[in-house]
């Protein structure tokens, strides 16, 4: 999109909804993300932060990013969401959405390590309009963790994942949230859930998590079990928007990098979107980003990754899939005779 200026081609309309950032103590993280952000058409944007830890470092850095992102120029609304003191993101960033649905019936949402495309707010705006009485649609995503995932001739598909680190919702999806995931004590919780995700093994990992201290220090745990017990789904772009560099030492939850990060760079798609033929999960889908995002990605994985890759003309992607598990694992003859074919096809296709 030629950079941020190409925001300013790309979205000539005004966003209706307001659009949420989360900062807290990544001084640079905001101040790319605020480049960005001051470029769009918003009707107002809300800044949140969580209050400081106590050491003096923590404070400095706090103090250092909120300066940041106010000594930007925005030339629409800005409200302030900040917390004295530390509330921990369990609290601090549901309660600041909570907030912004009070007063608006929808928000889009981004976390400081985020860059979105431009293509990203188009398709929030277009599918919170398409969706917005749609009670089955309960959220949102910007992320496709496989980078590129076709649902037939669909520009997105529906998925009963979704990542909430860039990501829109409405007031009416939004209420369904509580703190915590004390419902899964509850059987019938635990069984809509099963029925839901409708895979044993990602089931169990969903009873490794809920109910457990894991889920009491991540709201986006939380906010996913609500989703799920309700069999709300959260519609995922067929090409990932959003460039998430997660894997950081200074990050709150995830400090480790994924090898998929590096395949997921954000992209644009075409507008006007067409809608998946029905409003069911995309099972692969969902099991791909399972195998992929549990855990240290496994060379059993990544084959199984890169073989769909190739099958979907994407040898490319395969080919950087493979040499990254490479450094790390060493290859069999398998996953050898993949790189092998991925490098051909590549140079079929050329550049």
């Amino acid at each position: 999109m030629g950079g941020t200026a190409g925001f300013k081609r790309a979205i000539t309309e005004q966003i209706p909804c307001p659009v949420v950032i989360v900062i807290y103590n990544r001084p640079d993280c905001a101040a790319r993300l605020g480049d960005v952000i001051r470029l769009l058409p918003l009707s107002e944007l809300v800044v949140v932060a969580d209050g400081p830890r106590p050491t003096i470092e923590d404070r400095e850095l706090c103090r250092q990013t909120r300066a940041v992102v106010e000594s930007i120029d925005f030339s629409y609304p800005v409200r302030r969401l900040y917390a004295d003191q530390s509330m921990g993101i369990a609290r601090r960033i549901p309660e600041a959405i909570s907030t912004v649905l009070e007063q608006s019936e929808a928000a889009i949402v981004l976390e400081d390590d985020c860059i979105p495309s431009a293509s990203f707010f188009r398709f929030c705006v277009a599918l919170l309009q398409a969706h917005a009485d749609n009670e089955q649609v309960m959220m949102i995503s910007g992320i496709n963790p496989l980078g590129e995932w076709r649902h037939g001739e669909a520009d997105y598909l529906f998925s009963t994942l979704g990542h909430a680190q860039a990501w829109a919702t409405w007031r009416r999806a939004w209420r369904h949230f509580e703190p915590g995931t004390s419902g899964w004590a509850d059987p019938v919780a635990r069984n809509a859930v099963a029925r839901f995700v409708d895979d044993p093994e990602q089931f169990e990992r969903r009873c490794q998590i809920y109910g457990t201290p894991m889920s009491e220090r991540s709201w986006d745990f939380q906010w996913a079990f609500h989703r799920q017990r309700r069999h709300g789904l959260c519609a995922v772009p067929c090409r990932n928007l959003v460039t998430h560099r997660g894997g950081d030492p200074r990050a709150t939850n995830n400090r480790l990098p994924r090898v998929l990060d590096q395949l997921t760079d954000a992209g644009e798609l075409s507008f006007p979107l067409t809608s998946p033929e029905a409003m069911v999960p995309d099972r692969v889908f969902d099991r791909m980003v399972f195998e992929a995002t549990v855990g240290p990605l496994t060379l059993a994985s990544a084959k199984v990754i890169a073989t769909r890759l190739i099958d979907r003309g994407q040898p490319g992607r395969a080919l950087v899939l493979l040499q990254l598990i490479g450094r790390e694992i060493a290859l069999d003859a398998e996953a050898r005779r993949l790189l092998a074919g991925a490098l051909e096809s590549s140079r079929r296709r050329g550049p």
